[in-house]
């Protein structure tokens, strides 16, 4: 999976349509960069209707299948949408890629569609 790179974004919030609008701005992400021909994997992207069905979900109970996918991925793209220098799960993310020796990305939240955007930042405040 070298040729495939670790997309991580923040995630956690007290309101569900928060995340769900996370969910859908890191998956718009991963969509351009796949029509690009990047690779990626995010985990909220594949996991985020997961919680729906999972019962006290926390990030600590998914770290270890993060880490997963981090060690087998080639490198690290970061969305930078609004807290992800506060998401815990992020950050732990981050501090691992580093430690992996992985090649990290930083992308603006400007990389997401401009719809989805302006709904998350409506509904984060």
């Amino acid at each position: 999976m070298k040729d495939v790179n670790y997309l991580g974004s923040p995630y956690s919030h007290k309101d569900w349509l928060v995340k769900d609008l996370r969910a859908e701005a890191v998956a718009d992400v991963a969509g351009k960069l796949m029509a690009e021909g990047t690779y990626v994997f995010s985990p909220i992207a594949h996991a985020h209707s997961f919680e729906h069905h999972i019962e006290n979900w926390k990030w600590e109970d998914f770290k270890p299948y993060d880490n997963q996918f981090l060690t087998a991925c080639g490198g690290m793209y970061v969305l930078m949408l609004d807290g992800w220098k506060e998401s815990v799960g992020l950050t732990w993310e981050i501090k691992r890629a580093a430690e992996l020796k992985k090649d990290i990305t930083y992308l603006p939240e400007e990389c997401v569609s401009e719809n989805i955007l302006e709904d998350l930042k409506s509904y984060e405040g």
